[in-house]
């Protein structure tokens, strides 16, 4: 599917979706400004966006066809703050949507219905004992509602060691896999396509569950309508393969969407000085350090073989990257290769 999302007005991302984009660059700027988009076009304000976007507004379109906030959910993680909003009971969040969802299951009816069975009991008991003091007055309880009920009486806690505590209490890691349950189930019980934005994860994250997350979601995109927009600085702490390739979206100066693993291996292996000997699984590690870094103003310094391929990657796409040379243990084609202008 051909995804466009303006960014400023009348400039668009232009990139082909299949179920997980990795948005990735030096150019934090322009990535910001993709996530910025997102964020107001879903939440419908039109003040500021008319006076930075255009009398349109923010334009998002798949297929050609302009993407419609009411018939598709979004969801955004851009810090803790974002998971833990959707675990408390407010509209509308998933834990909301989940909730209000029961308010036609026959065992919640039923146990409603013995609620205010209990009532009538205990009206009529105090209604005894305030006859013996009026004989006027008359004591009732109004029947119990679902919403009502959570509305008023939900409390939200959690087990640590043998402790119930308060939900704000439960690390980050633990509310992100609640969050996860929850959206699995909403997306299951909804129709409507879910589009969910993760910005800068390694600020809130430890590496291992970025990992983690990718991989759950990864596997929920090939059994759903869910779409994944990944949003970074680099690729680090993912699990990323060479079918991976084509989904990764450079962000430097310009948008550059990496064509198929077979077609980027052939043009870097036609490239390569004095012949490419890299294994795919070497390329693929390589790509993932490097990628991130093409375009980038910073001297970097990475392994040399890492550099070739670093210069290679800028060459190939026409983009200016600043290196750090080490000659050590380079050949000497290598080593000219890197000299070059």
């Amino acid at each position: 599917m051909r995804l466009e999302i303006e960014y400023e007005n009348s400039q668009f991302l232009d990139v082909d979706l299949e179920d997980i984009l990795y948005i990735i660059g030096p150019n934090t700027t322009r990535i910001w400004q993709l996530y910025r988009s997102l964020y107001y076009y879903n939440a419908k304000v039109t003040a500021p966006v008319t006076d930075s976007y255009g009398e349109n507004g923010i334009e998002l379109r798949l297929e050609g066809e302009a993407i419609k906030p009411k018939q598709q959910l979004f969801y955004f993680i851009h810090s803790r703050n974002d998971i833990y909003q959707q675990m408390i009971y407010h509209k509308p969040a998933l834990l909301f949507n989940w909730l209000n969802s029961l308010q036609n299951d026959a065992q919640v009816v039923e146990q409603i219905e013995r609620l205010n069975t209990e009532l009538d009991r205990l009206s009529l008991y105090l209604q005894q004992d305030l006859n013996r003091m009026s004989n006027n007055l008359q004591l009732d309880f109004k029947d119990l509602n679902y919403l009502d009920l959570l509305k008023n009486n939900l409390l939200l806690k959690y087990w640590e060691q043998k402790q119930e505590l308060p939900l704000e209490f439960m690390s980050t890691e633990e509310l992100l896999d609640e969050y996860l349950k929850l959206l699995q189930v909403q997306i299951q019980n909804r129709a409507q396509p879910t589009w969910l934005v993760l910005y800068n994860l390694e600020s809130y994250l430890a590496p291992q569950q970025q990992r983690l997350l990718l991989e759950k979601l990864q596997r929920l995109t090939q059994v759903s309508n869910l779409k994944v927009l990944y949003l970074a600085a680099n690729l680090n702490n993912l699990s990323f393969e060479p079918d991976d390739w084509e989904k990764v979206v450079l962000v430097n100066k310009l948008f550059t969407q990496l064509p198929p693993a077979s077609v980027l291996r052939q043009s870097l292996e036609l490239h390569y000085p004095s012949g490419c000997t890299w294994s795919l699984a070497e390329l693929n590690s390589s790509l993932q350090r490097v990628l991130p870094l093409v375009g980038t103003k910073n001297s970097v310094y990475l392994r040399n073989r890492d550099l070739v391929l670093l210069k290679l990657m800028s060459d190939l796409l026409g983009v200016e990257t600043s290196i750090d040379l080490q000659d050590d243990s380079l050949t000497s084609a290598e080593t000219q290769f890197l000299h070059s202008q």
